[in-house]
């Protein structure tokens, strides 16, 4: 996007001068909740909201480099949600992997760029056969990153709903 974001800690890191011992720092790794597919076939919807689109970012990053690779690729699905384009920083990277056939889908939900508010989860459910298709047809991962609240719930209900409306399934079938 050409802007330069810094916030505290980049921009303290990228004014320090280390000595030749290095630059001493505590830190923490806690274990990822994150479980990835055991291979990069497996179809992925990513459900990101504002920052929640970094890790989303690398889910792509990683796919590009398999596929250069020459791995098989499952599709990808990106639905991203943000008040305006100049919070989507990622556009042209996106646009690139979509031309490069690793990003098949790109889906924003821009709320404010619009007289009537539209939202992520707005967008699921009118990507029902998509998201019906990609999860349930070829048994892909979803992943939602972002402000908790109502959305999981919502999104949760989309899917259900996909797959209830799309594969004519019972309410008890597509709640599982």
């Amino acid at each position: 996007s050409g802007r330069n974001r810094v916030g505290l800690s980049t921009r303290w890191l990228s004014e320090v001068e280390p000595g030749k011992e290095g630059l001493a720092c505590h830190g923490t790794v806690h274990p990822s909740a994150v479980t990835m597919p055991e291979t990069h076939e497996t179809p992925l919807v990513m459900v990101a909201l504002g920052t929640g689109i970094a890790p989303m970012r690398a889910f792509i990053e990683e796919r590009a480099a398999a596929k250069r690779d020459g791995e098989v690729c499952g599709d990808m699905a990106l639905f991203f949600g943000a008040r305006n384009r100049a919070e989507y920083s990622y556009e042209q990277e996106f646009d690139d992997y979509q031309k490069e056939g690793v990003l098949q889908h790109i889906i924003l939900a821009l709320s404010r760029e619009q007289k009537e508010k539209i939202y992520v989860t707005h967008r699921l459910q009118q990507e029902k056969q998509l998201v019906y298709d990609l999860i349930h047809e070829k048994h892909g991962n979803l992943y939602l990153c972002g402000p908790g609240g109502a959305v999981p719930p919502q999104v949760r209900k989309a899917v259900i709903d996909a797959i209830r409306d799309c594969g004519k399934h019972s309410q008890e079938y597509a709640e599982k």
